[in-house]
């Protein structure tokens, strides 16, 4: 969804967002780890253009610029990959600094707005010593 609406869709109002995600979601024979893989290949595609930070584009949370767009996918990609890992018993596998820098922006986006489980719940306890992927998913309501 996000390659779409980074590559200029603007659906209309919730009804659209949730029609353009039952367009683009894999089908039932369709491979999902390749129409992941083909999905970032297009995001790649779409925010090397030097001009998208600069742009507005539709999201799921109402206008925002390309750099927030960027952003906002590297946060999903992270915080999802994440559970994903913990859900597979594998070690998650993103570059500290990456990490590091997203949580940092969190703790800015998020600083004074209040928490829900549908998206971004309560902080949970993480030491502080502990992998920036892990404070991440603790930071965004995660059980580490």
């Amino acid at each position: 969804m996000f390659a779409a609406l980074a590559s200029g869709e603007r659906p209309e109002g919730m009804e659209g967002l949730l029609q353009l995600r039952a367009r683009v979601a894999p089908g039932p024979d369709e491979d999902p780890v390749e129409a992941f893989r083909a999905s970032g290949r297009q995001l790649l595609g779409v925010f090397s253009d030097p001009d998208f930070a600069d742009g507005t584009y539709a999201t799921p949370i109402g206008e925002r610029s390309g750099d927030f767009v960027i952003q906002m996918r590297i946060t999903e990609t992270l915080i999802h990959g994440w559970d994903l890992a913990q859900a597979t018993g594998q070690t998650p596998a993103f570059p500290e600094a990456i990490a590091e820098q997203t949580l940092a922006t969190m703790r800015l986006t998020l600083a004074d707005r209040p928490r829900d489980p549908r998206g971004f719940g309560m902080e949970q306890p993480v030491p502080a010593d502990a992998p920036a992927i892990d404070r991440l998913a603790g930071f965004v309501g995660r059980s580490v």
